[in-house]
């Protein structure tokens, strides 16, 4: 179990689809920090500008330049031009002052990393969760289907014995029918058991994602450790402290903060120091360098305050209010609903391990009652099939020991998980 559990952890679709998002966000927030860093713009153009000379410019000619407006022909310019233009330049802008609106993006941004962390742990105990069952639920049915297969061995030398019987017209056509039904019972449950043999194995290898068996051994006994019994109020206490729901409803509420707070710096002034400097070259023949060309140097700080836009930014600040609330509301809910749900999975453990110790008494009086079986019939005071009869009995006990040990195992992994415990791996 804890191969295939170590196998997943390295290939599980969604734990890798989840580790990607945790590294996605650590992506995110270096970005949000890099936002007070200056800002370095590299800039170049060429232009070709080129005018043609007006031809007719007769006194009496007018030329329409926009509709309805004509002006003298001879008031445009009997020239053309012809000139290349191009331009460098390079700026640097710097943050200098924004009211906070950078900081809360860089806690925004590392709230979102915590939370991708969390749901990537979440996932690991998920699929290690889902793993354990099918895993144990593979233990179970090999356990089942030896079990059936001795059964289905009993009924078949009953149903022959049944046959001799009925030739020597000792027992009667009902007898025989219900003894060939017996048979035909334990045979479509062992089919019935094979199947879902075979189903577990391709969630256990989907769920490693392996599209073939990677010839995993299952052991052939259920390990059961009794978790160490605190009293309630404690495994509550722990719950709400500890629980990656609880912590991600929290994590999402602090982000509903952090929105509040971006759309208030809307509002709020921003200052930046910048710095730019450009080279403006003409020449009338591309490539042509002229001995002089200007120089432009700007060096200032720019200022920006957005204080009024109608409303907008007012009705975002009421909307992310009313998210917020909106949130809080689903915390407070979530809380309760923990709190409830940890105390019905303590006391489903405690009722399993109860079950657990029944079963292993049961267990051990039909052991016992197969060992006076098989004195008995060493001494010939039962037949084979009566000793037969024990065993199968004995096996049933056993089994129904494996999955009472199984139904607490999955009870503590559950109670586990709410109270955001680690899981160990047994076995």
């Amino acid at each position: 179990m804890s191969e295939s559990v170590n196998i997943a952890l390295k290939s599980n679709q969604s734990i890798l689809a989840a580790s990607q998002e945790v590294q996605a966000s650590q992506a995110r927030f270096r970005e949000a920090l890099l936002n007070w860093l200056p800002k370095f713009d590299f800039n170049a153009n060429v232009y070709h500008y080129k005018k043609e000379a007006f031809q007719d410019q007769s006194i009496t000619s007018e030329v329409e330049i926009a509709p309805g407006i004509k002006v003298p022909a001879s008031l445009l310019a009997a020239a053309g031009s012809d000139y290349y233009y191009s331009n460098l330049g390079l700026s640097v802008t710097n943050l200098l002052f924004d009211s906070g609106k950078v900081s809360t993006q860089i806690t925004k941004a590392s709230i979102q990393k915590e939370l991708a962390k969390l749901k990537l742990l979440e996932t690991e105990k998920d699929t290690a969760y889902q793993i354990k069952e099918n895993y144990y639920k593979l233990i179970e049915l090999k356990s089942a289907i030896a079990l059936q297969k001795r059964k289905l061995g009993y009924y078949k030398s009953l149903y022959q014995i049944a046959q001799k019987k009925y030739q020597e017209e000792i027992i009667g056509d009902i007898d025989m029918l219900d003894n060939k039904i017996s048979v035909l019972s334990v045979e479509h449950d062992l089919n019935v058991l094979n199947e879902e043999k075979s189903n577990r194995e391709k969630r256990l290898l989907k769920l490693l994602n392996s599209p073939f068996d990677l010839g995993l051994s299952l052991e052939t006994e259920v390990f059961y450790n009794p978790l160490p019994i605190k009293d309630l109020a404690a495994i509550k206490k722990i719950s709400q402290e500890n629980n990656s729901d609880l912590k991600k409803s929290y994590l999402d509420l602090q982000l509903k903060e952090t929105e509040i707070n971006l759309s208030k710096s809307d509002l709020n002034p921003q200052a930046e120091a910048y710095a730019n400097l450009n080279k403006i070259k003409t020449a009338d023949t591309l490539g042509k360098s002229l001995e002089k060309f200007d120089q432009i140097v700007m060096v200032g700080v720019r200022l920006d305050w957005p204080f009024f836009d109608t409303g907008k930014t007012w009705n975002k600040i009421a909307a992310a209010n009313w998210d917020y609330k909106e949130a809080k509301n689903r915390f407070d809910e979530l809380t309760q609903k923990i709190i409830l749900d940890t105390e019905i999975a303590f006391r489903h453990l405690n009722n399993a391990k109860i079950l657990v110790e029944i079963a292993e008494a049961r267990a051990t009086i039909a052991a016992k009652r197969l060992e006076n079986a098989e004195r008995f019939y060493k001494r010939e005071k039962i037949s084979y099939s009566e000793l037969e009869l024990k065993q199968i009995i004995s096996r049933e006990a056993q089994l129904e020991a494996i999955r009472a040990k199984i139904a607490y195992n999955l009870a503590k992994e559950k109670l586990e998980i709410l109270i955001g415990g680690a899981i160990q791996n047994e076995g």
